[in-house]
C-alpha cells in the first residue's frame, strides 16, 4: 500500500530529525564543553576505525575528478564578510565581548597593511639598560 509507505516514511524522518539532529544540537549547545569532553573519546575512536574507509572514498574521488580533468586542489575561501558576520552574531548571542571582536576587527584591518607601514625601525627604537635605575630610564 503507497500510502502506508508514504506515511511510515513521513514518521521515521520525522523521529529521525527529531531525535537524530535537533535534540542532540540542542544538548550541544546548551553545554558545549561538557559534551565534547564526552563524545571525543568515541570520537577519536570512530576517527580511527573509519580511517581506511575515509582513506578509500576521498582517493576514489579525486580519482574520479583527476579522471574527469579537474586537476589540482579547489581552495574554499572565507571572505572577510563571511569572518565580519560570524563575529557579530558570536557577539550578539554573548560568546565574545565587544572588545574582543574590535580586536578581530583590528587583526583583519592589520592583515591589509603592509609590515613596513606598522613597524618602528630598529634604529628609532628607544633602548632601557636593564641595570639602569628609575631615574635615569625617566
Amino acid at each position: 500500500d503507497p500510502l502506508g509507505v508514504g506515511i511510515v516514511v513521513a514518521i521515521i524522518t520525522y523521529f529521525s530529525l527529531i531525535v537524530g539532529e535537533l535534540v542532540p544540537k540542542q544538548i550541544a549547545l546548551r553545554d558545549p564543553e561538557r559534551v565534547a569532553a564526552r563524545v571525543a573519546p568515541a570520537m577519536t575512536i570512530l576517527a580511527t576505525v573509519s580511517a581506511p574507509l575515509v582513506f578509500l572514498l576521498d582517493f576514489s574521488g579525486r580519482t574520479i575528478l583527476w579522471l574527469l580533468g579537474q586537476r589540482g586542489e579547489s581552495e574554499e575561501k572565507v571572505t572577510d564578510e563571511e569572518i565580519k558576520m560570524l563575529v557579530a552574531e558570536a557577539e550578539h548571542h554573548g560568546t565574545i565581548e565587544s572588545d574582543e571582536r574590535r580586536m578581530i576587527a583590528g587583526v583583519m584591518r592589520l592583515g591589509d597593511r603592509a609590515v613596513r607601514a606598522v613597524m618602528t625601525p630598529r634604529t628609532e627604537v628607544d633602548w632601557i639598560n636593564l641595570q639602569s635605575d628609575e631615574a635615569a630610564i625617566r
